[in-house]
């Protein structure tokens, strides 16, 4: 069993493609649990500074319109770096979401901020689903989790918090 952390940051970001280091992120959600209870959340759309593709607006729903009067990482990260500073971080698929933030804050000349931890709820929920994909709507939905917009970051960071506390007893 995963050990028991109740207290955590869950972050989402949707993003203009899958690779960190040439795509930007468009949306960014931080929501927090403590003791195992949703106690704040934020989120912001992001400027990406270049088009969305129409492929990458098929899925998360965000477009050029929406995205062009957001600010821009840059101009967010000082608030992403305030309200996720000495929480364990968790994201559903980590690597993704976990390398577009550290670029992101990078280019904004900054580093991500002291974590307590990583977290990633994605391998317990492949462990504990019988059949190959795991993505977040799946576990969801076979956990009985609310989801109410996929891909939107608030829902996704908030769900998968809610998935990783259904997976470890929180």
């Amino acid at each position: 069993m995963q050990e028991k952390i109740d207290s955590f940051i869950a972050l989402d970001v949707e993003t203009t493609g899958l690779d960190a280091g040439s795509h930007r992120v468009v949306e960014i959600a931080l929501v927090r649990f403590e003791s195992g209870v949703e106690t704040d959340a934020w989120s912001s759309l992001v400027n990406p500074e270049c088009n969305i593709p129409p492929e990458a607006t098929a899925i998360h729903g965000i477009s050029d319109r929406d995205a062009a009067g957001a600010p821009t990482f840059a101009e967010l990260a000082p608030v992403v770096a305030g309200r996720m500073a000495g929480f364990p971080l968790l994201a559903y698929n980590a690597p993704f979401d976990f390398g577009f933030l550290q670029v992101e804050m990078a280019r904004a000349g900054r580093a991500v901020p002291p974590l307590a931890a990583w977290l990633d709820p994605l391998p317990l929920a492949r462990a504990r689903l019988s059949y190959g994909r795991a993505s977040l709507e799946i576990a969801c939905r076979q956990f009985g989790i609310p989801l109410p917009r996929a891909h939107r970051a608030a829902d996704d960071a908030r769900a998968a918090g809610l998935v990783w506390l259904f997976l470890t007893g929180g």
